[in-house]
């Protein structure tokens, strides 16, 4: 089990240096206008605006939007150092691998317009297959926790959808394997509770920091990052 696990780590090493090498192969001369387009969006809009609802937990994040969309510029001539050395290390970059191509094709209003699409699409689709499995019980608290963390925000935002997406596709992915293999209902059930409680205990920080909103600690962050962008 233990070599399984071992050969599955290596093998998403490998596909994590291959697609960001591949991804980097594309000539940023194609990618720069709707960058610079986006960039220049997301400053005008705002560090932390409320396009929905007037809350400290519907607000966007794009101070780190402008970091991501900043790091799809190439670093280097050396196509490996570029697409090895994104710089932004406290945040996971496999969104380069989306994030590239769809800049070469769509400007920054259409990539949120497809957030919406895959967002919306995933989190209909786990909630099916939940409900299915699951029954009505955890199915309503997911329907209850995406709604109360705003989920109509989340598409908007790429660090948002980025990593939200990745939660619905892995919860997506073990219930297909429970319909489709025989796990033993036990294993299978208790993975996926648990990246349902994940979701509700995202449901649960962001409802403190909505009570918190202007706290030392938030201000404290937001200063820092303020900052940086501004330094950007």
């Amino acid at each position: 089990m233990c070599l399984k696990c071992i050969k599955y780590i290596l093998c998403a090493v490998c596909c994590y240096v291959l697609l960001l090498t591949l991804v980097f192969l594309i000539p940023d001369k194609g990618i720069q206008g709707h960058r610079e387009e986006a960039l220049s969006y997301i400053e005008e809009e705002g560090e932390y605006p409320k396009p929905f609802f007037e809350s400290a937990s519907a607000r966007l994040d794009n101070v780190t939007d402008h970091i991501m969309i900043q790091k799809t510029q190439p670093e280097s001539e050396n196509v490996l150092i570029s697409a090895m050395n994104p710089t932004y290390a406290r945040y996971w970059h496999g969104y380069l691998v989306f994030l590239r191509p769809l800049l070469l094709f769509f400007d920054y209003f259409q990539i949120r317009f497809l957030g919406y699409c895959v967002s919306t699409t995933l989190l209909f689709l786990l909630f099916g297959l939940v409900l299915k499995h699951e029954g009505w019980g955890v199915s309503m608290a997911l329907a209850a926790s995406a709604i109360l963390v705003r989920f109509i925000v989340v598409p908007v935002s790429l660090q948002f959808a980025s990593s939200f997406n990745v939660m619905l596709i892995f919860c997506i992915w073990v219930l297909w394997k429970r319909e489709n293999q025989d796990w033993g209902n036990s294993a299978g059930r208790s993975i996926c509770n648990s990246r349902i409680c994940c979701k509700l205990f995202r449901l649960s920080y962001r409802s403190i920091s909505y009570l918190r909103g202007s706290s030392g600690a938030l201000h404290f962050d937001s200063n820092e990052k303020r900052e940086k962008f501004m330094e950007e």
